[in-house]
């Protein structure tokens, strides 16, 4: 089980056990509501729903409490670890591309690509809606990686 490898015992821990065991909807709905109440928990298992791309459970629990800063911050989990169900329903609901895709999210998104060739059209996508956010060493390491 995957979250075995986690080394706290926190919100995200028991949520993948709720996850993974298919635990009774009323009984994950009633764990939910007593344990992801504050906005730190609720981030800290928006994390784990990134690194795993657990996208109907993303949708599922509510997002009032997280901020535009953590939602950017969840975005890059998503980019790094391939999870790009996550990754979009980040940047089509929660997003302002024009403003928030930086250089830096540029340079994630190229080291991306380098390390794994999953989603590779996701990618692609991303960098061709922000190509004139690159800078011409952003371009030139970008013909390098291809």
């Amino acid at each position: 089980m995957k979250s075995s490898t986690y080394r706290k015992y926190n919100q995200a821990y028991y949520e993948e056990i709720v996850i993974n065991n298919e635990i009774e909807s009323r009984v994950a709905q009633n764990y939910r509501e007593r344990f992801l109440v504050t906005a730190e928990d609720i981030y800290i298992v928006f994390e784990m729903y990134c690194k795993e791309d657990y996208d109907d459970e993303f949708l599922r629990t509510p997002k009032g409490e997280i901020n535009h800063k953590q939602f950017i911050d969840l975005f890059i989990i998503c980019l790094r670890n391939d999870s790009f169900k996550i990754a979009i329903l980040i940047y089509t609901c929660f997003l302002n591309p024009a403003e928030d895709m930086t250089p830096r999210l540029m340079d994630i998104l190229m080291n991306t690509i380098r390390e794994s060739v999953q989603f590779h059209e996701q990618k692609l996508f991303y960098l061709h809606q922000h190509f004139d956010v690159l800078s011409i060493y952003q371009m030139n390491t970008l013909i390098d990686i291809y």
